[in-house]
């Protein structure tokens, strides 16, 4: 027999999964074209309020069916799958139920950090996905602003930014605007190979950024400056834990990134505990056996 034969529906549980996958790269077109789906090349990422309550629809519905079929599974590939499908799709609802997004203005995350990143990575093999390459990078203004709305709602709700890493975005944006046009990373696109459309296109993108991505991004910038620093959170008030909801968003980016049960103070200490205690005494141990003895001396040398 082999697997999948069992009367537990592997083929549903694929059905889920490829819908979800198929979800992502609609949620995600930037994504999709950086792997190589050119399914999306015409679109940039939705970040309106409407946008992310529809997708946590499409996610509840997928968890609900997911919820119904696990019972059934009896594979442990299928168990395995089932378990990483359902985490991937109750961190995501986590995030849009928290609206991180609100908390996006930093210059890691931050939707103009992934735009500037990102430009000059993409590549378009075909003359059809460099033409939509031009529809998209029309759509920055749109993004930016949703961008900026969402920020504003933060505010509305006491999420403020913490002035440190503000300060940081303001720089990237300040050197972004300083840089000259025709190295801007929204013309460094790759184009097909050869193609005779690449001087029109080039010339086309350059018009683009020099009359609506860069003054999308000097508003930008001018509200991060205007509005949002006068009320950023200062250095000794720079964590999460100051925001109104702090301790339930450390909880999701915990669930998320390590997928453990456990509250920010829990890890601190087993932090500290791996760190001040338990590696020491190991090194003690095996230490002289190894490079000779004082191990823990010449380590905290390097």
């Amino acid at each position: 027999m082999t697997e999948g034969a069992a009367g537990s529906e592997p083929g549903m549980l694929g059905v889920l999964c490829e819908r979800y996958w198929a979800l992502e790269l609609e949620r995600h077109p930037t994504s999709a074209t950086l792997l190589g789906v050119h399914d999306h090349d015409d679109r940039l990422e939705d970040l309106s309020e409407d946008g992310d309550a529809a997708h946590c629809l499409e996610l509840r519905d997928l968890r609900e069916r997911l919820d119904g079929l696990v019972p059934q599974l009896t594979l442990h590939t299928e168990q395995v799958t089932a378990a990483l499908l359902g985490h991937q799709l109750r961190t995501a609802i986590t995030d849009l139920e928290l609206r991180l997004v609100e908390l996006a203005s930093d210059h890691m995350d931050g939707p103009h950090a992934a735009l500037l990143m990102t430009a000059p990575q993409l590549t378009y093999p075909e003359p059809s996905h460099a033409e939509a390459a031009l529809i998209r990078s029309s759509q920055v203004p749109r993004l930016l602003g949703q961008a900026l709305d969402r920020f504003r709602a933060g505010l509305g709700a006491g999420r403020t930014p913490a002035a440190a890493v503000l300060a940081r975005t303001l720089n990237t944006l300040e050197g972004y605007l300083a840089g000259p046009l025709e190295a801007d990373p929204f013309i460094a696109a790759g184009l097909p190979t050869d193609w005779d459309g690449a001087e029109a296109w080039k010339a086309e993108a350059t018009e683009l950024v020099r009359d609506r991505i860069r003054p999308a991004f000097r508003i930008y910038h001018q509200v991060l400056r205007d509005e949002l620093l006068p009320q950023a959170r200062d250095d000794e008030h720079a964590g999460w834990c100051w925001l109104p909801d702090g301790e339930a968003l450390y909880a999701a980016t915990i669930e998320r990134h390590t997928t453990l049960d456990r509250s920010p103070e829990e890890l601190h200490e087993l932090g500290r505990q791996l760190c001040e205690v338990d590696l020491p005494a190991r090194f003690a141990e095996l230490g002289p056996a190894a490079v000779g003895a004082a191990i823990d001396t010449k380590l905290r040398r390097l």
